[in-house]
């Protein structure tokens, strides 16, 4: 079973998250695994966002079918 947390930060109230996840802009979507950074995306476009968290899922549907065989 996979588990997966959505965070929601406001780096202007916690400004030492956003030194270590080095945000440069905001937004800033981060995707981690076991702590360390997996790959970031900047920017509000929505069609950006959809394709990176598509591009997610479809790496961690390969990776079930694979984990089956």
């Amino acid at each position: 079973m996979k588990i997966f947390f959505f965070l929601l930060v406001d780096v202007d109230d916690i400004k030492a998250a956003a030194t270590k996840m080095e945000v440069k802009a905001m937004p800033t979507f981060v995707l981690m695994k076991g702590g360390d950074v997996m790959e970031k995306l900047v920017g509000a476009n929505p069609d950006a966002i959809k394709r990176w968290i598509d591009g997610f899922v479809q790496t961690l549907h390969s990776h079930n079918n694979h984990a089956l065989h």
